[in-house]
C-alpha cells in the first residue's frame, strides 16, 4: 500500500512551511504525498483486548483507561505523537460539548489554510526533523555539490519512503481509534483525510566518501478543502454544532433520568429497551440514499425512524453513550456479521459490555430490533426483544450456528501494513452469556427470593435464585421487587 510521493515544484507559500536556512545549506524542493483517504468503515478492524497479553511498554496508559478496553490502547507500538494527537482530539471533543470553540467546530481555528491543497485548512500532526548519513564513491569529488546531489536525493527519498510506511501503516488506524472510542462526536463523519511533505537540508562536510542530510517531513490531516469536510452535513458550522451539542446533552439527560438506579443488567436491559422501542432502522435500506445523520448517535438518541432511523452505527454508539454516562465498560464492536449459517455476510457493528464479573459479553440492539413490518406505529417493529443480549462466543444463535461464527473478528486491511502492528487481537468476550445469577444478590445472607407474576400473584418463595430460575418458565418476573427476565 505503500506509494511513493512524486517530486514536483515548490508551493507559492513555501515560506510558510519551510524553515529558514542558512548560507551553508542547500534546502530541495518538497516532496509531496498524494492526499490519503481513510474510510473507518472499510478499514474496520476488529482487535480485541486481553487482559492477560498486556506489555509494560503501554501499562501506564492501559491503567489510564480502566485496563485498556479503548481502541487506540491495542496497538502497542503505535507512534507517540498519534497518542498524544488522539488524547488532544478526545480533549477538543469534549470541549465543544462543554461549549467551547476549537478547529473540530470552527475549521479556521488552530489550523493552516493552504491554497495550493485545494484551499485546505490543515494541522499538523507531527515533525520528522533529524540527520541521516549518507555515502557515495570515494571518487567523487566531495567538494563537488553537483557531484554527490543524486546520492544526498536518495538518501532523503529511501528515509521519506520509511516514514510515509509507517504513517500509513498507524494513522488509518488511529483515526479509527478516535471514531470508536469516542462516538459522542457525533458531528464527526466517517472519512478522514492525510497527507505529507517532505524536504532536506543538505549540509557540506566536504569529508570524502560520507555526508548528511537533515530529513524534514511533516504530517498533516486535512479538516477541511473545496470537496471535503471533517464534519458531517447539517453539523458544518460552529452555530449548528453548538446547538446540536445542547441538543445531545438534553437527549442524554432525558434517558437517563428514568435508567433504573439498580445493578448493571437492569440498566443495560433499560438502554436496549429504550433504543430499540423508540427508533426503527433506517427506511432508506436497501435504496442506498443513506442520510449521513443515520450513523450518527444523534438518529437513535432522538428516537428516529424513516430516512432518518439509524442505521448499526447510529444504535451502537447511542448505547456507548449511555453506558458511558452511567460508569459501565462499553466498545464499539465491529465486523462482517450474518444472522444464519447461510446468510450473506454484511459489514456490521455493534457493542461488548463488561459485567459485574469482570467478564465481557456482546449485545447487538439493532438485531434486538428487526425491521418485521408487524406494527402499525412507525417507531415500533412489534418484535422488540433482547435475543442478541449479553451473549458469549459459544452461544448458538441459530441452528448450530454460534455468536463468534456469527459476528467474527474481521481484519480488512492490507496484511503488508498489519503486519507492522503489534496489537493485542484476541476475542474479548466470555465463551457463554451472562449468568444474571452471578449478578443479582441478596440484601444479607440467607434472605430467600419471592417471586410475584407481573400481575402481582405471588408464585414461591426460593431459597436460592439458582433454584427460582431452574424451577420457572421464562417469562419476567418479579423478584425480591426488581423485575426479572429468565430465559
Amino acid at each position: 500500500m505503500t506509494k511513493r510521493p512524486a517530486i514536483i515544484g515548490a508551493l507559492a507559500a513555501l515560506s510558510l512551511i519551510v524553515p529558514s536556512i542558512s548560507s551553508a545549506q542547500v534546502t530541495s524542493e518538497p516532496v509531496y504525498s498524494d492526499i490519503h483517504k481513510v474510510d473507518v468503515r472499510e478499514f474496520a478492524a476488529s482487535l480485541r483486548w486481553e487482559a492477560n497479553q498486556a506489555s509494560d511498554a503501554v501499562s501506564s496508559r492501559r491503567s489510564a483507561a480502566d485496563n485498556g478496553y479503548r481502541w487506540i490502547d491495542r496497538i502497542h507500538n503505535m507512534p507517540d505523537y498519534m497518542h498524544k494527537y488522539y488524547d488532544s482530539y478526545v480533549n477538543s471533543v469534549d470541549a465543544v460539548l462543554a461549549g467551547g470553540t476549537n478547529y473540530l467546530s470552527d475549521c479556521t481555528k488552530g489550523t493552516t489554510f493552504v491554497q495550493e491543497w485545494d484551499s485546505a485548512y490543515v494541522i499538523l500532526l507531527h515533525e520528522y526533523n533529524y540527520k541521516v548519513q549518507y555515502t557515495f564513491p570515494l571518487d567523487v569529488n566531495p567538494y563537488d555539490p553537483n557531484a554527490k546531489q543524486p546520492f544526498a536525493e536518495q538518501a532523503f527519498i529511501d528515509e521519506s519512503d520509511r516514514i510515509f510506511e509507517e504513517v500509513d501503516a498507524f494513522a488509518p488506524y488511529m483515526f479509527m481509534s478516535m471514531s470508536y472510542d469516542c462516538p459522542q462526536a457525533f458531528w464527526i463523519g466517517n472519512y478522514y483525510f492525510w497527507t505529507t511533505m517532505g524536504n532536506y537540508r543538505w549540509h557540506f562536510s566536504n569529508t570524502p566518501g560520507t555526508d548528511y542530510v537533515q530529513v524534514i517531513y511533516r504530517v498533516y490531516i486535512i479538516i477541511r478543502n473545496h470537496d471535503f469536510d471533517y464534519r458531517i452535513e447539517s453539523f458544518q458550522t460552529p452555530e449548528q454544532i453548538q446547538a446540536g451539542a445542547i441538543e445531545y446533552d438534553s437527549l442524554v439527560s432525558s434517558i437517563l433520568k428514568d435508567v433504573p438506579d439498580t445493578i448493571r443488567y437492569d440498566r443495560l436491559r433499560y438502554f436496549n429497551d429504550w433504543l430499540t422501542r423508540h427508533n426503527s432502522y433506517s427506511s432508506a435500506y436497501g435504496h442506498g440514499n443513506f442520510s449521513p445523520i443515520v450513523w450518527s448517535p444523534m438518529s437513535a438518541l432522538r428516537g428516529s425512524t424513516g430516512p432518518e432511523g439509524p442505521v448499526c452505527e447510529g444504535y451502537s454508539r447511542a448505547f456507548k453513550i449511555l453506558c458511558d454516562a452511567v460508569d459501565i465498560p462499553c466498545i464499539l464492536a465491529v465486523g462482517d456479521a450474518r444472522s444464519s449459517r447461510y446468510s450473506a455476510p454484511e459489514s456490521h457493528m455493534w457493542n461488548e459490555v463488561r459485567m459485574d464479573d469482570d467478564r465481557w459479553y456482546a449485545v447487538d440492539v439493532t438485531w434486538n430490533d428487526p425491521v418485521t413490518g408487524m406494527s402499525n406505529e412507525p417507531d415500533r417493529s412489534g418484535y422488540e426483544n433482547e435475543d442478541w443480549f449479553l451473549l458469549g462466543k459459544n452461544d448458538i444463535v441459530s441452528n448450530n450456528f454460534t455468536f463468534a461464527q456469527s459476528h467474527p473478528n474481521s481484519i480488512i486491511y492490507g496484511q503488508d501494513q498489519m503486519d507492522k502492528w503489534d496489537y493485542d487481537g484476541g476475542t474479548l468476550i466470555a465463551d457463554n452469556r451472562f449468568d444474571i445469577t452471578s449478578a443479582f444478590h441478596p440484601k444479607s445472607q440467607g434472605s430467600s427470593y419471592t417471586v410475584h407474576s407481573l400481575s402481582g400473584q405471588k408464585l414461591g418463595t426460593f431459597a436460592t435464585l439458582r433454584d427460582a430460575t431452574s424451577t420457572l418458565p421464562p417469562g419476567l418476573y418479579i423478584i425480591n421487587n426488581r423485575k426479572f427476565l429468565i430465559k
